[in-house]
Order: C-alpha cells, then structure tokens, then sequence
C-alpha cells in the first residue's frame, strides 16, 4: 500500500511540477487590443493553475504625410493636416503666409486691404512686380529709387499713393494701369522724366486722376471716361500734342494741364469746376465746351489760364459733331461756322 501511494504521488510531480516565480509556462490570450489613444489587455496562465491578466499599452498615433488643405499667401496663413494610418485621428497645423522676397507688404484697417511699403531693407529691383493681391501702393513708397526700370501692377490694385513712384527717373516706357484702379494721387509718378506713355485697360474704374506732374516724354494719353476729377498738377509740364478731357470731369484742380506749350486741350461741358490757374504758363489753344443758357461770366474762363498766352475758344451747345476751325486733329473737321 505505502509503495502504491509513493508512486502516485511520483507521478503527480512528474506531471503537474510545482511552479515559482520565475518558472511558470504562460500561455498568453489577447481579451482586448489595444487601439492608439487607449490600453489593451492580455491574460496568461500557467498549467500551475495560476493567471494573470496584464496591460498593453496604447499605440499611440502613426501619422502619415503633412498634406496642404489651403496654400498660404503673401497675405494669409494657409494650413495643412495628417491623419493617422490606424484610425481615423487627425491633425492640424498653420502654413505661415510667404515672405516676399524684395517687397515689404501689410495689412490695411479695413479686411482684405493689402498694401506695398516699398522695398524691404537693403533690397531693390529694376523689374518690380507687384503681386496678385495688392490693393493699394503706399504714399511715398518707391520715391526716390532711380534704379526702378519698370514697374508691373496687378489686377486687385486699387489705388496709387501720393509720390509713390516720385522722383523714379529710371521708369522707362509705357504705364499700364489695371481696370480696377480708382485713384493715382497727387505727384504718384512726380518727374518720371523717362516715361512715354500710360495706358488704362477698358472698362477703366478710375475716377480720380492725377500724379504725372513733369513727366514731360508723354506726348499723349486717354483720359478713362469714368473721370470725374483731375486732381492739381495732373498734367503739369507734360508735352501733350493734343489732350481731350472727357465729358464727366467735373473738377479740374489748379495747373492740372499747365505748361504744355502750343497745343491743344478740349474742356467739356460737365467739368463745372475749374481751378484758377488749371492751364497756366500755355502758349496751346484752350477749347471750353459750354451747354446753352450756361450762366458763367466769360471773363472768369480767362482766370484758369493766368500767365498763359494760350488762345481760348468758348462753344455754346456744340453738339455731337463738334468741331471748329483751329482743331485739325483728332479728326476734328474745320467748321468756322461752330467757332466762336
């Protein structure tokens, strides 16, 4: 009986061995994964009869590539974002606007306005391109910077400030300002001794038109029909062959049209305020366009042609085919019988 017991118990230990710590046989089972924000879990026994059940830890995010969601501009943040390859987590982060690489550039008051200051500090250029969506040019911006060649606006420019582009001896050509200007202040393009010409793009919105004071290589240009104001010293001391002010000006400021020499300027009959002085120091011929029953005393035409010797021409009601004995150009027909 003893000898039977002792080989039981025998083959008890050979088949189920005591454990310690550092013995035991797990067999491990997943109960719960684990995902990227939260902790799994795993359960273990021994054939001790012993289990345990243990933490996974969580994954944690893995993020693919930074992809761009809106482009930044020279004006505004852009933004881009990434999502994670095991769910469905995304992040997000600001594109800081671009930095332009000459041109110091700044927000207006009002949202959406946007302006150029000039050239950053120890910058310049001979080509300035200003950038698609510029508002306005500040006052003074490029004065003084001879090494300005030419100059290429965009289509959101609003507004030229005053002696923006002042003293810039070396701009050269032909200006072409976008429809959407409104305004070049006074003296913008001040002394621009190498300019030629300036052209405005059809359906021009421009309703105040100066700053061209001594640009005296422009020979001749066409004023945008949608001008109600030239402002003082618009066309000082520029050598126009022959100028026509459209119908719609209302206001001509003082030497707008001074010191051209001996040529022609027609004046229409809405322009119903005039500067003294507005076409002094001309030698030309003064056409002033007047509809019937005006009631303006002649002797005040002669106040905005002062130390003039230009001679001034007044019709009544000239009508659509207006057209007088001293304009033979733009092709206007002699017609003594309109003068008077």
């Amino acid at each position: 009986m003893k000898k039977c017991i002792f080989l039981l118990v025998l083959a008890m230990a050979i088949l189920f061995p005591s454990c310690d710590e550092h013995s035991h046989r797990w067999e491990s089972e997943i109960i719960k994964e684990a995902s990227c924000e939260k902790p799994g879990a795993l359960y273990k026994s021994c054939v001790c009869g012993k289990s345990v059940e243990e933490e996974i830890p969580a994954l944690g995010h893995s993020y693919g590539n930074w992809t761009v969601v809106k482009e930044p501009t020279l004006f505004e943040d852009g933004s881009e974002e990434r999502s994670c390859t095991r769910c469905e987590s995304k992040e997000t982060r600001v594109a800081l606007k671009l930095d332009h690489e000459y041109l110091m550039l700044s927000e207006g008051v009002v949202s959406g306005e946007y302006y150029v200051e000039g050239f950053k500090d120890g910058c310049s250029s001979a080509n300035v391109v200003i950038p698609e969506g510029i508002t306005h040019i500040a006052e003074g911006a490029f004065k003084g910077r001879a090494e300005i060649g030419s100059i290429s606006f965009p289509g959101s420019l609003k507004s030229i400030g005053k002696e923006a582009f002042s003293n810039c001896s070396g701009l050269a050509g032909t200006l072409s300002i976008p429809a959407a200007v409104e305004r070049i202040d006074d003296s913008a393009f001040y002394s621009c001794s190498s300019l030629t010409g300036v052209s405005f793009e059809e359906a021009s919105q421009m309703n105040y038109l100066s700053g061209f004071y001594k640009c005296n290589e422009i020979k001749s240009i066409s004023i945008p029909s949608g001008v109600v104001e030239l402002g003082p010293n618009a066309f000082d001391e520029v050598s126009f062959t022959y100028l026509e002010i459209p119908e719609g000006v209302a206001k001509i400021g003082r030497r707008a049209v001074a010191r051209w020499g001996k040529n022609t300027v027609v004046v229409p009959a809405s322009a119903v305020e005039i500067d003294d002085d507005a076409f002094g120091g001309n030698n030309g011929h003064i056409i002033i366009l007047r509809a019937p029953n005006t009631e303006r005393d002649e002797t005040e035409d002669t106040n905005f042609v002062s130390d003039s010797n230009s001679t001034i021409t007044i019709h009544w009601n000239p009508g659509a085919d207006f057209s007088c004995a001293q304009c033979t150009v733009n092709g206007y027909a002699p017609s003594a019988a309109q003068a008077q």
